[in-house]
């Protein structure tokens, strides 16, 4: 803040007649990763373990290096889940791997 955009007020106080914020880089997002049993399958999202899973195209589906879709998971089905977590609790899955 400039000194000229202070004005001292009868208070003995300073009023700011301008502010100017400026926005830091966004933090890295939180990486997390967790296993659970698979509660409910809506594409594109899951419940796993109690948390909301959401999957788009980049999301890797793999059981021993074969490349699955979410039709291929089922209800109860153990999977461990890697991804980022988003501002409104869910996690945005990177990798999901069924558990044999």
């Amino acid at each position: 803040m400039h000194p000229k955009t202070l004005v001292p007020t009868t208070a003995g106080t300073l009023q700011a007649t301008e502010v100017e914020f400026e926005l830091e880089e966004q933090a890295e997002a939180a990486e997390v990763e967790f296993t659970g049993a698979i509660e409910m399958i809506t594409p594109p999202t899951l419940k796993v373990a109690g948390r909301t899973v959401v999957t788009d195209a980049a999301t890797e589906i793999e059981r021993d290096g074969v490349r699955l879709g979410l039709a291929d998971l089922h209800v109860g089905d153990t999977v461990e889940v890697k991804g980022t977590l988003q501002s409104d609790g869910s996690v945005l899955a990177r990798e999901i791997r069924p558990k044999t």
